[in-house]
């Protein structure tokens, strides 16, 4: 049985011109999406995914800019360092946004490009002296892989930074982190974890007010190790670790023999193993190592003969720890969410010996948690197998 409507003249004026609109809001919708970078010189990439990311930011929908952002990574891999200056761009935005009330979903592709989103979006509310909305913002934060909330944190202590040195006029290395110190205490209230990833953002940020022009007045300690030696016990790992990228980026030649790096390891390696004043050089040399691979900008991170050279030269404890650092910068800097099997890859190459290989894989497994929810690092310990595969689940299987 049929039924027929009638509309009278007005009717059908509404009528067509709900049609009109329904066709130009497709239009407009259409002409809105994100046009394709593929084929676009390399020069010009970067610019070409951060139009197509305005789209979104322009609509008010942080989520499915970060998520264009993973997305285009994952298909067409980005520089590691360009990547995550993407993931600041949308964080800026987006405080704007939480600033007018929108409402900014905590998806997991905010982790994308080493959580450069969660810096950029901290540091902002921080530069602006917004400390507790920073932290609170952190604490509400869910998020299945616990990167996410230590980003976050870290945001925080690399804003202060800024701050600090910008609008303080602080000049030293030395009264950046004292101040840091108290402001991470102040702001974390005391949480030892929070603390930890908020110093390491104090540490870390310490990078770039150390090697930018727009710093040049900025007193840049010979040995940035020095301010680790009057840290408390419990934060000297993150000191060490965290400082090392300022050390390794200090320790540049800019002028480099042809096909050698601008860095020297051999010889950083060495500085740091002499030293009587570096009381964690295991740590100092793991974040060397991590610092050296990252540096090297090789898409994709693969370990090279003459890298694991550089590890098998330090002795004992150092060597083990040269090459956890290099397996964990292969862990960080692969698409969110392909962690795992770009750095097992890696720890199967055919130059490491057996020894070596199962470092470098208990290594992973031990770092999965930052990457993965408990339940995802279980199904990838059911890919391994034993002895690697009751390690690993007896790891997780407890939390």
């Amino acid at each position: 049985m049929s039924m027929r409507i009638k509309v009278n003249k007005a009717g059908k004026k509404i009528l067509a011109l709900a049609v009109l609109l329904s066709i130009l809001g497709g239009y407009f919708m259409f002409s809105s999406k994100p046009q394709s970078c593929e084929g676009v010189v390399e020069d010009e990439k970067v610019s070409c995914v951060k139009e197509n990311i305005d789209k979104y930011i322009e609509k008010r929908n942080i989520s499915e800019a970060l998520k264009y952002l993973d997305d285009y990574q994952k298909s067409t891999p980005i520089i590691s360092g360009d990547c995550h200056g993407l993931a600041h761009y949308i964080g800026e935005s987006a405080v704007d946004l939480y600033r007018d009330g929108v409402e900014i979903l905590d998806a997991d592709s905010a982790g994308v490009c080493q959580y450069g989103y969660y810096h950029a979006f901290m540091a902002a509310l921080v530069r602006d002296k917004e400390f507790d909305k920073a932290r609170l913002f952190c604490e509400r934060l869910y998020s299945k892989h616990k990167g996410v909330v230590e980003a976050c944190y870290h945001g925080i202590g690399h804003g202060a930074v800024l701050t600090f040195v910008e609008e303080r006029g602080l000049s030293t290395m030395h009264a950046v982190v004292a101040e840091g110190r108290v402001l991470c205490d102040t702001v974390m209230e005391g949480a030892e974890e929070k603390v930890y990833w908020c110093l390491d953002g104090i540490y870390g940020g310490l990078l770039d007010v150390s090697t930018a022009d727009l710093y040049a007045n900025f007193e840049v300690l010979e040995t940035p190790f020095d301010l680790c030696l009057d840290e408390r016990e419990e934060f000297k790992e993150i000191c060490y670790l965290s400082l090392s990228t300022v050390v390794g980026a200090l320790s540049r030649d800019e002028t480099p023999e042809p096909g050698e790096s601008e860095i020297n390891m051999e010889n950083i390696f060495a500085k740091v193993l002499s030293s009587n004043k570096i009381e964690n050089k295991e740590t100092a040399i793991y974040g060397l190592a991590l610092f050296y691979m990252v540096d090297k900008g090789n898409q994709g991170l693969t370990f090279e003969a003459k890298d694991i050279d550089y590890c098998r030269a330090l002795p004992g404890v150092y060597n083990t720890a040269c090459l956890k650092g290099m397996v964990h910068a292969v862990l960080v800097y692969p698409p969110f969410g392909e962690h795992f099997e770009a750095a097992k890859a890696v720890c199967m190459n055919d130059y490491l010996t057996v020894g070596e290989k199962k470092v470098c894989l208990g290594h992973v497994i031990s770092k999965l948690r930052g990457f993965y929810s408990v339940e995802e690092a279980l199904l990838i310990c059911d890919t391994l197998e034993d002895p690697q595969k009751s390690e690993c689940t007896g790891l997780y299987g407890k939390n």
